[in-house]
């Protein structure tokens, strides 16, 4: 059986490796979109980027 605090580390890895991927998505876009000159491209990071502020201040509600 998974003691309590291996499940809280578990949630927390969980959640920060989603910000993570999160991050380093919109960071991809925001290279290609600024090599191509895309506005579709840079749109579409604005967008994905708008709720990783959001993420910050959930993460706690996550992993609690």
């Amino acid at each position: 059986m998974i003691s309590a605090k291996d499940a809280q580390r578990e949630k927390k890895m969980v959640a920060l490796s989603s910000v993570g991927a999160a991050i380093g998505l919109t960071s991809l876009k925001i290279i290609v979109a600024l090599l191509t000159g895309s506005l579709g491209i840079l749109a579409e990071a604005a967008h994905s980027g708008t709720p990783l502020p959001l993420i910050h201040n959930t993460e706690r509600e996550w992993v609690r």
